[in-house]
């Protein structure tokens, strides 16, 4: 019957919806009470007040978009490492747990031998799955220890922009900053690269 929530922001960024979802509520008899508003989706008079706190939380929103955007874009001229986990051939270096400056990939020369091996399959010609048999056949391992591959993984290794010893950005992009819904940027073109600090593991012709 009642829905408390701390404040208009943490209901909804979004105003047009913040409303549709109120009423849609309202019809199905829930009241939506916002704490630190003082709002009362049931009292008349706190629906204009409900209609400017969702239009400010929308622009906070909009704000804080835009400085993370700015920020990452900062990040991305600097070469900034982006990512917590290893990718098979290299281990993670974070020295300073604080900052991600410093970060980088020191080369597992076996891990690294693994993936020379997936790229000089492929240019031999032999499909994903041929590849996947011949790395389980040989006992090669993944990344996290296992003798089992999948196609997908092998195809993620062959498509992988790190192994020539740079960073690709923008894999991905955000399309809305309200929703945060994110999409793959497949246009390589589109994508931002950088030189990184840690060695190449499969030349650039390659």
């Amino acid at each position: 019957d009642l829905i408390v929530t701390r404040e208009v922001s943490r209901f909804m960024r979004n105003a047009v919806l913040t409303l549709s979802l109120v009423n849609e509520l309202a019809e199905c008899g829930v009241e939506v009470y916002f704490v630190n508003d003082g709002i009362w989706t049931f009292r008349g008079e706190d629906h204009f007040k409900l209609t400017i706190m969702a239009s400010y939380a929308q622009q906070e929103s909009e704000k804080i978009s835009e400085r993370v955007f700015s920020g990452q874009a900062i990040s991305r001229k600097k070469g900034i490492h982006y990512g917590t986990g290893n990718i098979l051939g290299y281990d993670l270096y974070k020295p300073d747990a604080k900052s991600s400056e410093r970060t980088t990939y020191i080369l597992n020369e076996e891990q690294a031998e693994t993936v020379k091996m997936i790229y000089s399959l492929c240019l031999q010609g032999k499909g994903m799955k041929k590849i996947k048999y011949y790395l389980e056949e040989h006992g090669y391992k993944t990344a996290e220890g296992y003798s089992v591959w999948h196609v997908s993984t092998i195809r993620h290794i062959l498509r992988n922009y790190t192994y020539t010893g740079n960073y690709e950005y923008m894999k991905s992009v955000t399309i809305s900053p309200l929703t945060h819904k994110r999409v793959s940027q497949l246009d390589r073109e589109k994508r931002q690269r950088k030189e990184g600090k840690f060695p190449a593991i499969i030349d650039i012709d390659t």
